[in-house]
């Protein structure tokens, strides 16, 4: 039996945290810090953006998650319920 338990039955892993996350879709999408800060037309910087995957910061504005989920092609409520600004079900219909 596996370590990590996915709790919420959806299909991303929910124990790791909203950096390893955002770290995970970068690596996916084969992009830079750079390349990201370009994408975002600067929005998010490549300091910033190393800062959150690093988890020295672990509030990001849902502005900045919601440029990243464009550049990512992820899901913004994914990344706002990571970010603890919604809980899982209680998205606005």
């Amino acid at each position: 039996m596996g370590e990590k338990m996915n709790k919420k039955g959806n299909d991303h892993d929910s124990d790791t945290t909203l950096g390893e996350h955002l770290a995970a879709l970068r690596r996916a999408a084969q992009l830079t810090l750079r390349q990201v800060e370009d994408a975002t037309d600067k929005e998010v910087s490549n300091a910033y953006l190393s800062q959150l995957e690093n988890n020295k910061i672990t509030k990001p504005s849902p502005n900045i998650l919601h440029a990243l989920a464009a550049v990512y092609k992820a899901s913004y409520e994914g990344l706002m319920e990571r970010a603890g600004y919604l809980t899982a079900g209680k998205a606005r219909p």
